[in-house]
C-alpha cells in the first residue's frame, strides 16, 4: 500500500516538475506568442468560477494562453481573431476540435504553434466593452434594434452559433422556438422572481448551466 502511494505521488511529482519546466519555459520565451496567463493547474484552481477568470484575463489580453507539459491552451476573444479560426484560416483549425495542424499567425500578430488548442470564449465576449460598448454588461435588448427592425450581429461577435463553415446547422429552427415559446409564455403568464436580491450564477459544466435553476412566481394574465 505504501508503496502505490509513493508511486503516486512520484508521478504528481514528476508532472507537476514537467509542467513547471515547460511553464517557465515559456514564460522566458519572447517570440510574440500570446501572452501566458497560467498552467492547466491555474485553470483547475479556477474551475468553478472559470468563465468569470477568464473574462477578467480577456479584459487585459485579448488573445492569451495557459501551459500544459505538451501545448499551449490559446484563448481569443477578439472577433477578427475568431473569425480567422473559424472561417479565414478554417482549414488549419478541422480536426479533433480547433487545435492547429500546423503554426499559424493570428490577425493580432500572435504566433500559434502546430498543436495548439484555440478556443475562443462566447461567455467572456458577451462582457467585453471593446467589443460592446461601455454598457455591454447591462441588459438592453434594444440594443440589436435599429429603427425597430432586429438587426443580427457578427457571428463572430455573438458566437453562440459559431460562424463560418462551423455554423450552427440548427440556429434558424433554435431561434423559432425560443419565440414561439416565448411568445407563448408571455402572452399567458406574468413572470416574478422567488428572490429579486438574488444573483443568478452559473455551474461550470462542458454546457453553461444555471447554479440551483432561476426560480419563477408565474401568474395568468388577466383576460381583457
Amino acid at each position: 500500500m505504501l508503496t502505490l502511494i509513493g508511486l503516486v505521488f512520484l508521478f504528481v511529482a514528476v508532472l507537476l516538475g514537467a509542467l513547471l519546466v515547460s511553464y517557465l519555459k515559456e514564460l522566458m520565451l519572447n517570440d510574440h506568442r500570446p501572452p501566458v496567463a497560467g498552467s492547466t493547474l491555474t485553470m483547475l484552481i479556477h474551475f468553478n468560477k472559470f468563465f468569470d477568470y477568464v473574462a477578467l484575463i480577456a479584459k487585459k489580453h485579448r488573445t492569451f494562453r495557459f501551459i500544459t507539459p505538451t501545448h499551449s491552451e490559446v484563448y481569443i476573444a477578439d472577433p477578427i481573431n475568431v473569425e480567422h479560426v473559424l472561417k479565414s484560416n478554417f482549414q488549419n483549425y478541422t480536426k479533433d476540435g480547433k487545435y492547429s495542424e500546423k503554426d499559424d499567425v493570428l490577425p493580432d500578430g500572435f504566433k500559434i504553434k502546430k498543436g495548439d488548442g484555440i478556443s475562443y470564449m462566447a461567455y467572456p465576449m458577451g462582457r467585453m466593452t471593446y467589443i460592446w460598448g461601455e454598457d455591454a454588461e447591462e441588459f438592453r435588448p434594444e440594443r440589436w434594434l435599429h429603427d425597430g427592425v432586429f438587426q443580427p450581429e457578427s457571428p463572430f461577435k455573438f458566437t453562440a452559433f459559431q460562424g463560418g463553415p462551423r455554423i450552427c446547422l440548427g440556429k434558424e429552427f433554435a431561434y423559432r422556438q425560443m419565440k414561439i415559446m416565448a411568445a407563448f409564455l408571455v402572452f399567458f403568464f406574468k413572470f416574478r422572481l422567488v428572490d429579486e436580491s438574488k444573483e443568478a450564477t452559473y455551474r461550470t459544466m462542458f454546457t453553461l448551466h444555471m447554479d440551483n435553476g432561476l426560480h419563477l412566481y408565474a401568474s395568468p394574465r388577466s383576460k381583457a
